[in-house]
């Protein structure tokens, strides 16, 4: 069984603030790291995450996310899986997709404008995991899924800056 492991991170950027507010979240982005095992974990240990700011979803190294980060925090669920490397192949055939700002602005103000073929952060992280059969909290409807949502999840917290 392999364990999964979410970075979440706040932005220098003024729409950081805005996000946690409207959600209630602590954070306002996240990422998935692609390391099963926590101890391996590095910063050039990949992730992947969908931002506006790079167009869609994309990958990245730990040192690269953290660099765009005012604050943030690795976790690690609870719930395992068989299938971890299927996130990885998923990652890899979503990469590039777009970022689906209007989706994120219908999100924040209770309007459902998701468009099913892009992605927000925190709909990207639920979507890999509800397709390598994780049974969490609100992942029967990820296209309505905030970061408020993904800090729900039973997880414990490794690290914290």
């Amino acid at each position: 069984m392999a364990n999964i492991h979410l970075i979440y991170s706040n932005s220098r950027l003024p729409l950081s603030p805005l996000i946690r507010w409207r959600t209630k979240a602590d954070f306002s982005h996240i990422g998935l790291i692609l390391e099963p095992n926590a101890g391996l974990i590095t910063p050039d240990s990949l992730i992947t995450h969908s931002a506006l700011s790079s167009k869609g979803v994309k990958f990245t190294t730990l040192k690269s996310f953290i660099g765009h980060s005012s604050s943030y925090q690795i976790t690690q669920l609870k719930e395992k899986t068989n299938y971890f490397e299927d996130a990885l192949e998923i990652a890899k055939i979503y990469e590039g997709t777009p970022y689906d700002l209007e989706g994120a602005i219908g999100l924040g103000v209770g309007e459902n404008w998701q468009d099913d073929d892009k992605f927000w952060c925190s709909e990207w992280v639920a979507f890999i995991l509800k397709n390598i059969g994780l049974k969490l909290p609100y992942l029967d409807d990820i296209h309505r899924i905030s970061p408020r949502h993904n800090q729900d999840w039973e997880q414990t917290v490794l690290g914290v800056v």
